[in-house]
């Protein structure tokens, strides 16, 4: 007694393959009585003899492996399991089992059984006439599904703010994530398939993510750009000290994020757009005028310009006779200049010189001492400048052109 079996591995493309099996029994009529076994798979007729087990095709092809399935072969009175792989793609089976004595029976087939990853076990008992049996064992292997990098793209972020984005990957769990390229952003992990973490530093970043199982692997190129932060917020600057001309003022702290903090000065209770500086004093300034004087942190690589303070809100004094910006100094010649010029003082006392332009913003500030020095503008655009003296008794502005 002997059992011809019949398997078809459902794909997305069925292939009708009992109809094969039928045109080859009328084209041999003893065939149902041969002393073999037969698996049909996809358009593929494989045949086991009982004599010596070796695989053979009616179409002399090569079947030690058929439609990429690899199966188990051995003497069919003795051998009664087999094994057959399949890909992950393959996500059903129908195996029909045949007796080539008449009135026996066949307990087992399978039509439709769908697959799970890993071992699939059919077994198959035939009956013969006289009560004897027979088992046969068929196990299907299905491969298990390599994983897929679902995630387009990545949200971006911002320095400072919380981050969290999910990465997600089909396939047989578990699924490891990991980075493979590149580097995630300052701040950032990845940690059970999430990226987590304060960014510290504004940019875009570019990296690949990996994804791996048991079944394959996965790689996709992915980025998360990162932008500047809110600038810091710091407190109103207060007065150091202030003459006619000119209003110093203590330094505020600075942010513990890396900010510095700049200054600037209105006649109005409104921050400026620009004109913001580092310089603790402000020259050139309006004798007996009311000031406005703004601190905020100063944008950066990371950080953007942090909202203006309260204003520090202080008038400069009004002129004496011994402190007034109408009687020179010094003689600045040659005024306009092209670049260089010379301050020639009374005398050669210590002064403190500052330049600055028409917002107030120093530019060049130096202690000199002696009758004659000269001074460089070459390095700045034309326009006007505030040539400021300071005796320590008596202070002059005067305005110094470059063509």
């Amino acid at each position: 007694m002997f059992l011809r079996t019949v398997a078809t591995l459902v794909t997305m493309l069925h292939v009708p393959v009992l109809s094969q099996l039928s045109r080859l029994s009328q084209q041999s009529p003893n065939f149902l009585n041969l002393p073999m076994r037969s698996i049909v798979i996809g358009s593929l007729l494989c045949f086991f003899t009982a004599l010596h087990g070796q695989a053979q095709n009616r179409d002399a092809v090569n079947v030690s492996s058929f439609f990429g399935y690899p199966l188990s072969t051995g003497n069919f009175t003795i051998v009664t399991e087999y094994t057959v792989n399949v890909a992950n793609d393959v996500s059903a089976i129908s195996i029909t089992g045949e007796a080539n004595q008449a009135g026996a029976t066949v307990v087992g087939n399978v039509t439709d059984k769908a697959l799970m990853v890993g071992d699939n076990t059919i077994i198959i008992t035939i009956t013969a006439v006289d009560g004897t049996t027979k088992t046969y064992t068929v196990t299907v292997i299905r491969a298990g599904a390599a994983p897929v990098i679902t995630t387009a793209t990545l949200a971006g972020g911002t320095v400072g703010v919380q981050y969290n984005a999910t990465l997600s990957a089909t396939g047989d769990a578990p699924i490891a994530l990991s980075i493979s390229a590149g580097n995630l952003p300052d701040g950032l992990t990845l940690n059970a398939g999430v990226i987590s973490g304060t960014p510290t530093k504004a940019n875009t970043f570019d990296f690949s993510v990996r994804a791996s199982n048991n079944a394959g692997n996965d790689t996709k190129p992915l980025s998360i750009t990162i932008a500047k932060g809110a600038g810091a917020s710091i407190t109103a600057p207060t007065l150091a000290s202030k003459t006619a001309n000119s209003i110093t003022i203590n330094a505020v702290s600075a942010p513990s994020n890396g900010q510095l903090v700049e200054y600037a000065c209105n006649t109005t209770n409104a921050p400026l757009s620009s004109g913001w500086q580092t310089d603790l004093t402000f020259m050139g300034l309006s004798a007996n005028t009311t000031y406005y004087i703004f601190a905020r942190a100063a944008e950066n690589a990371n950080y953007l310009a942090g909202t203006a303070s309260t204003p520090l809100q202080t008038t400069t004094d009004k002129l004496t006779s011994v402190e007034t910006s109408d009687a020179p100094l010094a003689r600045v010649y040659p005024n306009p200049t092209d670049g260089v010029f010379t301050l020639e003082f009374e005398t050669d006392d210590i002064f403190i010189v500052t330049l600055a332009d028409m917002t107030g913003k120093a530019l060049i500030r130096q202690t000199v001492k002696g009758q004659r020095v000269q001074m460089d503008l070459s390095n700045y655009p034309a326009g006007v400048y505030l040539l400021t003296i300071d005796e320590g008794k008596r202070q002059n502005t005067t305005r110094v052109v470059k063509n």
